[in-house]
């Protein structure tokens, strides 16, 4: 940020807390105008997020930091901190021939069950027979499920492509083939049909690795990968549907993406709590590098990468495929890793819970009924805009406007989700769902 920008951002910073502890003395409670007082507040923080450290913020702040609404601040500029690497974590033993992992609910049963690509192009599966806060994964099995073997290099991705209530396979591969799987199975019982090649005619050269994510919060699912070995990083925007994908071309370096290093292997998740997507990069010399994304939930912008920040190491083989996801579901992201020759690099996530750390809650938050079946009510006193719903492993799985604070879910699988809500002030956690 120029030393202007920065000084004008900060003169701004100190004038809207002047107006808010003034809002604050005369009010006693928490008014519209506290509330947009806050909002822009935080907007400010956010810019500043890279010039100014958390004590320095603090100092800015003064009372406002104190007068019972803490979180909406710290809980956006609090650093995550990950434990050191363990090597082969949860029982999976090592394999010469894993590349690139991939975690989602493959049987239905609350937990995260691994596929792995092999740079042979074979499918392995690791079903979790431990549970959602204490994994263990059983023996591998090669190809199951029906699946056939891919081209070297295979980048599994795991997402309900065509919105029926299971997870298809998109797999990225080291001559940029695009090979989709379609579940025509169940999403307790998977069964994948015959390959197809590009069915959705997304191009490239090779060593594509895709990340599915709604990334631009219109509700479908997009695709983040690789171009080819050297980059650039590509975004394909879904201008389809739930149900019927379409891709737009191909938009290279979308976002501000900074793809710098050879090799490029994307993985999003909220790292920061406030209710977008970051993006860890995995790249060719075993350094994981971390994007911020300092936009919004509709409108990303990612910020200036740092490699290996929050205690994580560059790790030793080449070729970094990082995958993030509520390994032990304690509500935080870790990390797991795959690499050239075989080993999965675990991080945990080991960030303290506390008052500075994560959204704020909902306190006021009812839902019903819990479980739910087709819909469900969440009411509260803050005025919600719409909800976003997480699965077990940290994907956003939909994103609803509230209507009448009706929120119809029948179309998603059975499983444990959890639902942050989304207002004028800022993003809450409004609790956790069990979905019949």
């Amino acid at each position: 940020m120029k030393a202007s920008v920065y000084a004008r951002k900060k003169r701004q910073l100190k004038g809207l807390v002047k107006k808010l502890n003034r809002e604050i003395k005369i009010s006693r409670r928490q008014t519209k105008t506290v509330e947009q007082l806050f909002w822009k507040i935080r907007r400010i923080i956010s810019e500043l997020r890279h010039a100014l450290n958390g004590l320095e913020i603090k100092r800015l702040l003064g009372k406002v930091a104190l007068v019972g609404f803490p979180l909406l601040f710290f809980s956006q500029i609090s650093a995550q901190q990950f434990a050191p690497v363990v090597q082969n974590p949860f029982g999976v033993g090592n394999n010469q021939f894993r590349y690139d992992p991939e975690l989602a609910d493959l049987d239905n049963d609350g937990d995260l069950d691994l596929l792995v690509g092999g740079y042979n192009g074979q499918f392995y599966y690791y079903q979790n027979t431990g549970s959602a806060t204490n994994p263990q994964f059983g023996l591998p099995m090669t190809n199951p499920f029906g699946l056939t073997s891919a081209n070297n290099l295979a980048a599994p991705a795991l997402a309900d492509l065509d919105g029926d209530g299971d997870l298809d396979l998109l797999c990225g591969d080291y001559y940029g083939d695009w090979e989709f799987f379609e579940n025509i199975g169940t999403a307790s019982i998977p069964q994948f049909s015959t390959k197809q090649i590009d069915p959705f005619n997304l191009g490239g050269w090779s060593n594509t690795n895709p990340a599915i994510t709604d990334i631009d919060g219109d509700g479908d699912f997009d695709i983040l990968t690789s171009f080819d070995y050297y980059g650039p990083a590509t975004f394909y925007e879904n201008i389809g549907n739930t149900t019927n994908p379409q891709f737009d071309t191909a938009q290279w370096y979308p976002f501000g993406i900074d793809s710098i290093w050879e090799y490029f292997s994307p993985t999003l998740g909220d790292m920061d709590n406030d209710g977008d997507f970051d993006l860890f990069v995995g790249e060719g010399y075993g350094n994981l590098v971390y994007f911020e994304n300092t936009g919004s939930p509709t409108s990303p912008q990612f910020g200036l990468p740092l490699a290996n920040p929050f205690n994580l190491t560059s790790l030793t083989n080449i070729y970094a495929n990082p995958v993030l996801a509520d390994l032990d579901g304690d509500g935080d992201l870790d990390l797991l890793v795959g690499q050239l020759y075989g080993d999965l690099s675990y991080f945990e996530n080991t960030t303290i819970s506390s008052g500075i750390t994560g959204p704020p809650v909902l306190e006021d938050a009812f839902i019903s009924p819990n479980p739910v079946s087709d819909q469900f009510t969440l009411t509260s006193e803050k005025s919600i805009d719409e909800i976003e719903i997480v699965d077990v492993s940290g994907k956003t799985v939909t994103i609803i406007p509230n209507e009448g604070d009706n929120y119809k879910i029948g179309h998603l699988d059975s499983g444990i989700y959890f639902i942050k809500a989304r207002t004028e002030l800022g993003t809450y956690s409004a609790g956790k769902i069990f979905k019949k």
